[in-house]
């Protein structure tokens, strides 16, 4: 049997994050054109609870650990910024804005990582590593870009939606070094607590809209949306988080709007511009070099 290190393991599970994390504007472009956001968000993330609920029990997980109110107060974090304010900053940010300037503006998320990674978590950045980064961000610029460009006032919402994702981030990655919390209990207090405040939040601003026949006629979309693109895609992410860096992690799963991008186009049967092949091929080359950046501390001595 093949032995991997925990290096190796980390990236191949950023790696398949992406496509994962790919199919979440996707999914919420079709959900979203049938029911608010908001309601749509919160559906979506307790129904992820409740089978993250059900994984634990049925593993027979002791929710012991969940009762810490230390604990406690960390996954309400978690759930505030990495799943209720950055849903409401990308959806209000959504509505003001282009498609094209949200998806590239999202790219800012690995220089987040980068001085989160580097302040908060003493993790070593070398020169190979943000090259690479630069050069993800860089290729996933130029396919999302494709010739065309506009400015708007929604900009500044979108740039704190991955600043939101990285505070959620880096206070799971802390949990579960510090408390041997797993993560699939870290997902499920995530998106419990964000949920539960969408659906507070929904409840105040569309009363009459959380409980609707659409809702109910797009059961089998957010079901799809909390057990494929949020449980098994948080399971993934939080544990590669326990095997990497944060700040490499992050640059892995950068062009996963590519995906989207290219997904989109293969079921809209179009043609990719020399923008997008570029772009990509770009993107390859990054993720290659980041593949051999190994994850340090700044304690760790210099290889």
């Amino acid at each position: 049997m093949i032995s991997f290190s925990k290096e190796v393991k980390g990236s191949i599970l950023a790696i398949i994050c992406v496509p994962i994390f790919g199919l979440f504007p996707v999914v919420v472009k079709y959900g979203v054109a049938n029911v608010n956001p908001i309601v749509f968000g919160s559906y979506a993330a307790l129904v992820c609870a409740a089978f993250l609920f059900g994984v634990l029990s049925f593993a027979r997980t002791s929710f012991s650990m969940f009762v810490d109110v230390h604990i406690q107060l960390r996954l309400v974090v978690i759930g505030v910024f990495g799943t209720f304010l950055s849903s409401v900053f990308f959806f209000v940010g959504s509505t003001m804005t282009s498609g094209i300037n949200a998806a590239i503006l999202l790219q800012i998320e690995p220089v987040y990582s980068i001085f989160i990674g580097y302040i908060f978590l003493k993790e070593r950045i070398r020169l190979k590593q943000i090259y690479a980064t630069i050069l993800v961000v860089l290729g996933t610029l130029l396919v999302l870009y494709n010739g065309r460009l506009s400015v708007n006032i929604g900009d500044i919402f979108i740039l704190l939606t991955p600043l939101c994702w990285q505070i959620g981030h880096y206070n799971g990655k802390v949990l579960m070094r510090d408390t041997g919390i797993g993560p699939v209990m870290v997902s499920f207090g995530r998106t419990l607590y964000g949920g539960l405040f969408l659906l507070f939040l929904a409840l105040i601003l569309y009363r009459h809209g959380v409980f609707t026949q659409n809702v109910y006629s797009l059961l089998p979309v957010i079901i799809f949306q909390g057990v494929i693109t949020y449980a098994v895609g948080f399971m993934l992410w939080y544990k590669t988080l326990t095997l990497i860096n944060l700040s490499k992690a992050t640059a892995l799963i950068t062009p996963y709007p590519v995906f989207s991008f290219f997904m989109a186009q293969f079921l809209l049967k179009e043609s990719p511009t020399i923008y997008q092949i570029v772009g990509l091929s770009v993107v390859i080359v990054g993720i290659y070099f980041l593949l051999h950046v190994k994850s340090e501390v700044l304690s760790s001595i210099d290889a």
